[in-house]
């Protein structure tokens, strides 16, 4: 994206909105975009205009609502809420205090995950193939980390 006159004048950086647009696309690998397509008003072409440092276009909130209630995270939003300075916290009403089966099932997940990194890194270096398998494990991971995180901060032990 090359800044113009009015990309200069905006509050917001060009480093923010790119930081906007990669967790815009952790999102849509997390919950993956022909599932947003399928699910939502917008098709996979619009979806990865989105993502694309190259492109304007940033998903609309009503996508995004759409994205997120799907992920069951709001990823976008608490990005969107650290940038000015605030922090999002469940409700108490929504958040469940993690158990064994959370505990359970990241460390199954980032068992895959390492697992999947040692067998990438066997050959020194990581190809375009292995980033495909390695980032949905990864954004799994994270996303289940920050669900336990939400439960540790809003729910009841």
């Amino acid at each position: 994206m090359r800044p113009d006159d009015t990309e200069k004048m905006r509050p917001t950086t060009q480093e923010e909105r790119r930081d906007l647009k990669a967790t815009v696309g952790r999102l849509l690998r997390q919950v993956g975009a022909s599932n947003v397509a399928k699910e939502s008003r917008v098709g996979e072409a619009h979806l990865s205009r989105y993502v694309s440092p190259r492109e304007k276009d940033f998903m609309p909130l009503d996508v995004l609502a759409d994205v997120e209630r799907i992920a069951g995270y709001p990823l976008v939003t608490e990005f969107m809420a650290e940038l000015n300075g605030y922090r999002l916290v469940a409700s108490e009403a929504e958040v469940d205090a993690p158990d064994m089966e959370d505990v359970s099932r990241l460390a199954d997940t980032k068992g895959k995950l390492l697992s999947a990194l040692i067998t990438s890194f066997l050959d020194g270096k990581i190809d375009a193939h292995e980033r495909r398998a390695l980032l949905p494990l990864l954004d799994d991971a994270i996303a289940q980390m920050q669900e336990l995180r939400s439960g540790l901060i809003g729910g009841a032990v």
